[in-house]
């Protein structure tokens, strides 16, 4: 068998030439192993032609040791990266190389858009528009900055795809579609919601309805229009619950024009006058919920707003 200094196991059976393997000046330390009939010379260490170090069988061309290889910057003219083990080029370029075929960087085409100046990532899209084309999402091909609904022009940031008011209305649309598939499910969650957060609802509330006075009215009154038989049925309940306060005080026979003459067209909450009768409420002083009697002692001339105002409270809580 012929003496091939320097020669590994795995190049001598890849058929290597001699010619190479003539590339490592320094003679590695080798050793000789018995492969069945015959024996080959097997490469155990190199020696680096840096730090003069011995290090393991790493490959054909493996000169430097790893420590030092390292420290070698890539052989690309200008990168100052270094490079990654025992290579001659840092990973960007590596991956460059695997994946181009070349070294020279590549040109990336812009979003296929004209408004959108982005590189393209796929389908000659940028990553942001190809995202919204994916997802199927309406009226994708809008420019980046102004809200994603059609109707809507507000600007936004880069970060967001919708402006606070379109935010608002889709968590609405939403909360709407999740409440008509699951509405057990629905109704439990906001019920923990709301005793988490009774107080910040509360006050939210008082703050909005101060703000805005009449909505209410209005919307009950035209949800009463469109839906007369469940106004009939919370009617009937409120009477029902009514009647049952009643029972349960001392009742006497109550004449409107006997309370009248007593008290005149005066409001006892206010003290202003009351114009009309189509504006007058008997209140009772003490509400039948809080223990009042059906009596005609119990029983003042108010304003009809007034009394809803007072509703089941005491004059001293006024």
């Amino acid at each position: 068998m012929a003496d091939y200094q320097g020669v590994d196991a795995v190049s001598i059976s890849r058929g290597a030439n001699v010619r190479q393997l003539s590339l490592f000046e320094d003679t590695p330390k080798v050793q000789t192993v018995k492969y069945g009939n015959g024996t080959r010379v097997v490469r155990s260490t190199f020696v680096c032609k840096m730090c003069s170090g011995t290090f393991p069988k790493v490959g054909l061309r493996s000169t430097l040791c790893t420590e030092c290889s390292e420290r070698v910057p890539c052989e690309v003219d200008g990168c100052d990266n270094l490079r990654e083990g025992h290579q001659k080029l840092c990973g960007s370029h590596r991956w460059r190389l695997r994946q181009y075929g070349s070294l020279e960087p590549r040109e990336q085409p812009n979003c296929r858009l004209s408004h959108c100046e982005n590189v393209s990532t796929c389908k000659d899209l940028c990553s942001r528009h190809y995202d919204r084309f994916r997802n199927g999402t309406p009226d994708w091909d809008r420019p980046l900055g102004i809200c994603a609904t059609s109707e809507c022009e507000s600007k936004v940031s880069n970060k967001h795809r919708y402006c606070d008011a379109c935010k608002q209305q889709r968590a609405r649309v939403v909360g709407r579609r999740l409440y008509r598939e699951t509405p057990e499910h629905e109704a439990e969650r906001r019920k923990a919601y709301y005793g988490k957060n009774a107080v910040r609802i509360k006050r939210i509330n008082r703050e909005w309805h101060a703000n805005n006075p009449g909505y209410s009215t209005v919307k009950y009154r035209r949800w009463r229009k469109q839906n007369p038989m469940g106004a009939r049925a919370i009617d009937s309940k409120k009477s029902a619950k009514r009647r049952k306060q009643i029972e349960a005080t001392s009742i006497e026979k109550i004449s409107i024009q006997a309370i009248i003459d007593e008290h005149g067209m005066v409001c006892h909450i206010c003290n202003g006058g009351i114009a009309d009768m189509s504006d007058l409420h008997i209140d009772h002083v003490i509400p039948l919920s809080r223990g009042g009697a059906h009596t005609k002692e119990n029983l003042k001339p108010s304003h009809s707003v007034c009394n809803l105002r007072k509703s089941d409270k005491l004059m001293t809580e006024l």
